[in-house]
């Protein structure tokens, strides 16, 4: 196919009780060398619900092996007001589209509202990254569950973008309640030669149970986290880690010029319970002029006798260049 338009589609007031698995556009066709696919100006009317519990709601899947030369576009689309029950998972865009991958667009989509069950909730997965691809002006809101839920996730399927900017990103209301799961704003394994993560803004996640995070990344060659508000993050378990910007593995990241703030664990009994910046792995970490400021009156305190926190911890296996924080 040259080129694909799925474009204006209303889904209204759609209710159904199946419990089996419920798509709201799919295509799996490869795209031609010049070709392209978008998929703009979708939405949900009123509401949508699913009142079986089994399996997943996704708003969006495409699977195949379009190659880099070829672009994706995903704008203007709103899907709002989802509901559903038990163990059912939600996945908004869920784009795993191979090969050498297309250059990506993802540009002011809206997720709000959306109420999930004990399986877990994902905004947005895209795991394929060629040329210059931009996620940005996207508001992922309202998201509650029982179980694990992320706003963003940039995989590593294909790692050849140059830039991929990830940008302007407004991830806020991220909910995980009763036998609770972890939550996490933005997590990139992606290992492209220039990863951006700038000027989002991640506010009100929180967990009864696991890690609570704003920005975690996880692999890298050359990735950039900088000019990014993240703020009120918390956790209500006894056990956990509260994590502004959490870095587990990469070759070189650098975090910068970054505000961190409001971060709560007041039940927690653990010494490693907040951390403004936790850099727990990678090789080398350059960490400047972020202001980090733990707490609001009184997050800082816990039954715990053992509570504790930090503002940057680093592990003794990272090369570490920390200066003016």
């Amino acid at each position: 196919h040259l080129n694909t338009n799925i474009n204006g589609n209303t889904f209204n007031n759609l209710t159904t009780n199946t419990s089996g698995s419920f798509t709201f556009i799919s295509h799996n066709f490869a795209l031609l060398a010049s070709g392209n696919c978008t998929i703009s100006n979708n939405s949900i009317q009123t509401g949508f619900s699913k009142t079986v519990a089994g399996n997943t709601v996704t708003l969006t899947a495409t699977n195949s092996t379009s190659p880099n030369t070829s672009t994706a576009v995903y704008t203007n689309n709103n899907f709002s007001n989802i509901t559903v029950t038990g163990a059912t998972g939600i996945t908004g865009f869920n784009n795993t589209d191979g090969g050498t991958a297309p250059v990506k667009t993802v540009s002011n989509n809206t997720f709000n509202n959306w109420t999930g069950g004990t399986s877990a909730v994902l905004g947005m997965n895209f795991g394929y990254w060629s040329g210059a691809s931009n996620l940005n002006n996207n508001t992922i809101s309202n998201i509650s569950g029982q179980g694990a839920i992320t706003g963003i996730n940039i995989g590593s399927s294909a790692n050849t973008a140059s830039p991929l900017n990830i940008n302007t990103n407004t991830i806020t209301g991220l909910i995980s309640s009763g036998t609770g799961g972890s939550v996490i704003g933005i997590v990139s394994s992606n290992s492209s030669p220039a990863v951006n993560i700038y000027s989002n803004n991640i506010s009100g996640l929180s967990t009864t149970s696991g890690t609570c995070t704003g920005i975690s990344i996880t692999g890298a060659t050359a990735t950039a986290v900088y000019k990014n508000n993240i703020r009120n993050l918390s956790s209500s378990a006894t056990s956990t880690a509260v994590s502004g910007i959490s870095v587990t593995s990469g070759t070189a990241v650098n975090v910068y010029n970054n505000f961190i703030s409001d971060l709560s664990a007041a039940a927690s009994n653990s010494s490693t319970a907040l951390f403004g910046l936790n850099i727990s792995g990678g090789t080398t970490v350059n960490a400047s002029h972020n202001t980090i400021y733990l707490g609001s009156a009184g997050t800082l305190t816990s039954p715990g006798t053992t509570f504790g926190g930090a503002g940057v911890f680093v592990s003794s296996t990272t090369a570490l260049n920390l200066r003016n924080n």
